[in-house]
């Protein structure tokens, strides 16, 4: 991501702006994870296009769906109904995923379904201010924080819909990793999410600050279970080879002995040999 976003006060955006400027003088490539962040880095005027690489934050896609088997078991584990439907969102509780409008979402979506349930699984310098708000809203005993957990994909297999508000993001794991799992995602329109989500299709994407209309969605997949499973189904569909992480550490490694390469350095050039030479030693013995 960047130093500077758009939700930063005018002279602060304007003085990370050219800090990244000057530091993409310095570099020989600048590697962005989806094409909303090359566009904007452009519109900025962040160093030459001929810098500009995309290669995808990639996660473990063969761990994905996680396999739990006895849903209902897992969700009375976290204090969660067995047969109710669960609304999951994942990420740091600070200012850039702005959880609070998840809050405010559940909040709306109650009175409609008052067997739903929420989980935000992360934590953060906002879970005091949340914990209150959670209170006044009357969602004490349907909105859980659990707090960073190393069973987030069960979690995931075990919800229903995927929802993420935040303000800005690059491409977010967490929305990756939902929508492989084969779950319906609703998200603000912020900068990479429109990389992966198409508006009805895979998902819904909703103008950043949009509750209502967020709230409205989560009910609309809610109200039918068709259409969850089958926009469920085409996210996975979605989420191709390009997101495998063994990949995306390929083609960081193949763009830094690219870049070593150039410098003509005699030790680099030695170096980047070698690896070729012991990397295909290490293939022909497999």
């Amino acid at each position: 991501g960047f130093g500077f976003n758009d939700f930063q006060s005018y002279w602060r955006k304007k003085a990370y702006v050219l800090a990244e400027r000057l530091c993409a003088r310095l570099a020989r490539c600048l590697i962005y994870v989806s094409q909303a962040n090359w566009d904007y880095a452009r519109n900025h005027e962040l160093g030459a296009l001929s810098q500009y690489r995309l290669i995808r934050s990639g996660i473990e896609l063969a761990q994905f769906p996680v396999q739990v088997n006895d849903r209902g078991q897992k969700k009375a584990s976290l204090g969660l109904g067995k047969h109710k439907p669960l609304i999951i969102s994942i990420g740091n509780l600070k200012p850039q995923k702005n959880p609070g409008d998840f809050v405010a979402m559940a909040h709306k979506v109650s009175p409609e379904f008052a067997d739903a349930e929420f989980l935000f699984i992360g934590d953060g310098p906002l879970r005091k201010r949340l914990e209150y708000q959670i209170i006044a809203s009357g969602l004490s005993h349907r909105l859980s924080l659990p707090g960073w957990r190393r069973d987030a994909g069960e979690c995931l297999a075990i919800s229903d819909i995927f929802v993420l508000t935040s303000l800005w993001e690059g491409l977010p794991r967490a929305l990756v990793e939902a929508m492989k799992t084969g779950l319906p995602c609703v998200c603000y329109a912020a900068d990479g999410i429109a990389d992966i989500m198409k508006d009805g299709v895979n998902g819904f994407i909703v103008p950043i600050g949009n509750v209502s209309l967020l709230a409205q969605r989560i009910m609309q997949l809610l109200k039918d279970p068709a259409l969850r499973k089958k926009m469920g189904q085409r996210a996975a569909q979605s989420i191709g080879d390009e997101f495998d992480i063994d990949l995306m550490v390929r083609a960081q490694e193949k763009l830094y002995d690219e870049l070593l390469m150039q410098e003509n350095v005699p030790q680099f050039r030695l170096a980047c040999e070698f690896k070729y030479w012991y990397d295909l030693f290490k293939f022909r013995q497999f």
